[in-house]
């Protein structure tokens, strides 16, 4: 991994910390607000399996981002915001998921010729059949897609309070999806219901 050209995260400790080191991309034009912090840690609140490192470019920053204009544009806070941010993190840093955001985000069940099945995602937008690009169609749009930007570097550098300890699953209000027997709730942030495995 050239540390020049990619923004890194560390995810390390002994099952309790997870370390986030920062190193800036000096090369590349980025989304990313400068300056970055050097170093950050996130203590989650339970101890769970963790990887020891997780890279984040400007591809899995996106990739944050993007799912946060999608997931939770619509929420007031940006408490709401990050907390899906954190749970898109949680599960990275778990060995139960993928191990990059992108395919924490992307996560879903495909046909054989490699197209999503409609409804059969991790996050719904990624194959509900509507474009997967953020609007620029209005000021509106632009603003939420700015602010999913800012929410997520602040995600990435621990500048915004974590909500939802080891969130690894959530839900919109307006659903009960079947497997939440299976988990604990551990908070409600406006529209969205958050839990760890129980």
């Amino acid at each position: 991994m050239n540390t020049n050209n990619v923004l890194g995260v560390i995810i390390a400790g002994c099952l309790m910390v997870i370390a986030y080191s920062i190193v800036k991309d000096t090369t590349a034009t980025s989304t990313l607000p400068q300056p970055l912090p050097e170093t950050v840690t996130y203590t989650p609140v339970k101890a769970m399996p963790i990887r020891e490192r997780v890279a984040i470019n400007q591809k899995q920053f996106d990739c944050l981002a993007t799912n946060l204009y999608f997931e939770a544009r619509n929420q007031k806070t940006d408490k709401a915001m990050a907390a899906v941010g954190y749970t898109v993190l949680n599960r990275v840093a778990s060995k139960t998921y993928p191990d990059t955001v992108c395919d924490v985000v992307y996560q879903g069940r495909k046909t054989a010729s490699g197209n999503y099945i409609r409804h059969k995602c991790q996050f719904s937008w990624v194959c509900d059949g509507a474009p997967d690009v953020p609007s620029n169609r209005n000021s509106i749009e632009i603003a939420a897609w700015n602010r999913a930007k800012t929410v997520a570097t602040k995600v990435l550098t621990g500048t915004i309070k974590n909500p939802v300890g080891n969130s690894t699953m959530y839900h919109a209000t307006y659903v009960s999806p079947y497997w939440k027997r299976a988990y604990v709730v551990v908070a409600q942030i406006e529209d969205h219901i958050f839990y760890k495995k129980a």
